[in-house]
C-alpha cells in the first residue's frame, strides 16, 4: 500500500497512517515551499534564517518554524518528488535530505501560454469529445 501526498499540511494525517499501516510507503510530492512567497524567492535570506539563526522578526520566526515542520515530513516520507532542479537543491543542501530519497520529475507540461482562435477551441473540444456547453475544469 502508498500514500501519495501533495499537500505539506498533511504532515499529520501521514503520520497516523504511518501508525495504522506501517509497512506502507509515503510519497510526498512538493510543488512549492511557503517561504519562497514570504521571502520572494530570496534563497539567501531563507539560508540566514534555518542556517544562521539569524532571526529578527516573528515573520522570520514562523518561517523558521515552518521549515522545521516541513523538514520532519520531508524526512518522514519514503521518498520525496520535486518538480524543478533548484526545489532539489534546496532539499538536499538546506533540508539535508538524502540524494537518493529525492527523486525530480519536471512538469509534463509547458509553463506558457498560447492563444488560440475559437476555430481551434472548437476543434479540440470536437477531437477529443466535449460539446461546446461543456466546462472543463483542468488540475
Amino acid at each position: 500500500m502508498a500514500f501519495h501526498f501533495n499537500y505539506l499540511h498533511h504532515h499529520e494525517l501521514a503520520q497516523t497512517l504511518r501508525k495504522l499501516y506501517p509497512k506502507s510507503r509515503q510519497i510526498l510530492t512538493i510543488h512549492y515551499l511557503s517561504w519562497i512567497f514570504d521571502l520572494g524567492g530570496n534563497v539567501n535570506e531563507f539560508r540566514r534564517i534555518v542556517e544562521e539563526r539569524i532571526i529578527h522578526d516573528k515573520d522570520e520566526q514562523a518561517i523558521y518554524d515552518e521549515y522545521l515542520k516541513d523538514k520532519d515530513f520531508f524526512h518522514s516520507v519514503d521518498k520525496v518528488v520535486v518538480l524543478c532542479k533548484d526545489t532539489w537543491n534546496i532539499l538536499t543542501d538546506m533540508y539535508h535530505l538524502p540524494v537518493d530519497k529525492v527523486k525530480l520529475i519536471y512538469n509534463g507540461m509547458k509553463d506558457r501560454y498560447t492563444a488560440i482562435s475559437e476555430k481551434e477551441k472548437s476543434l479540440i473540444r470536437e477531437k477529443y469529445g466535449f460539446k461546446e456547453t461543456d466546462q472543463l475544469i483542468l488540475y
